[in-house]
């Protein structure tokens, strides 16, 4: 068969567009339910479609599933090394990235606290501000000497005493005035956010909204133990810093298992 001079050059012309067509930068692919495959990409928006009607995808993590990674705050990242450097990796049997593959869920981290080695008396302990994963987060550490409690700002340990000069002189939760201490408030029902729990001294923030003592570091199991001289687990850490009590055992009103 020969082919004529037209038809070499119309073969010229389409074979670039072929080649430009048959390699798509795909980050995630997976299987859908009912509606066979389907991929996703990151950066700009692809239009795909037949006979002309166009259809715009933006969303990580396809299939068909529900993106409960993104819906609880979370972003969905491809797995890497440098992957999640500033969050904590979420469970993806609880936060899905849609049926992503190579991707997984970057949580913001819970209760942060500022600056690395910064320390803080909270909840009768003193705790300091250290990396639990790839998050900053407070580590509750020696408890205060018997007798004594948190001051008003948080700074110390102090045995309470009516008067004062200062503020930092009271209780947690008191202020000075008239050189008395005065104490108010009271812990509420339900929060949404840590601050409504009370001030930082308290050790209390909102989980599951509800205020609770952070008793404990993320993946310490042993903090849970209201009695550290025992071999066993008492209950476990959650990544928010409360503990869940084991069967026999009963959250005590430092937020710990005894």
């Amino acid at each position: 068969m020969k082919l004529h001079l037209s038809s070499l050059a119309a073969l010229a012309v389409t074979l670039p567009i072929l080649a430009a067509c048959s390699s798509p930068v795909v980050v995630a692919m997976s299987v859908g339910g009912s509606g066979g495959s389907s991929s996703s990409s990151t950066g700009s928006p692809t239009s795909t479609g037949t006979g002309g009607a166009t259809t715009t995808s933006t969303s990580t993590g396809t299939g068909g599933g529900a993106n409960t990674c993104v819906q609880a705050g979370g972003q969905c990242e491809p797995v890497t090394p440098g992957a999640c450097t500033n969050g904590m990796v979420g469970d993806a049997s609880t936060y899905s990235c849609g049926g992503g593959v190579g991707v997984l869920c970057c949580l913001p981290c819970a209760n942060p606290c500022p600056t690395e080695g910064a320390t803080r008396c909270a909840a009768d302990a003193i705790q300091t501000c250290s990396h639990v994963g790839t998050c900053l987060k407070w580590v509750p550490g020696a408890e205060c000497p018997a007798g004594e409690a948190c001051n008003s700002d948080g700074s110390a340990c102090i045995t309470p005493s009516g008067t004062c000069t200062t503020d930092a002189q009271c209780g947690c939760g008191c202020g000075c005035g008239g050189g008395m201490c005065h104490c108010t408030g009271a812990i509420p029902p339900s929060c949404n956010t840590d601050q409504e729990c009370g001030p930082a001294c308290s050790g209390l923030i909102c989980a599951g909204h509800q205020c609770e003592v952070q008793a404990c570091a993320p993946g310490m199991d042993q903090d849970c133990n209201a009695n550290p001289a025992m071999n066993s687990f008492a209950g476990a850490c959650n990544a928010d810093g409360t503990c869940t009590c084991k069967s026999g055992f009963t959250k005590t009103a430092n937020g710990k298992c005894g």
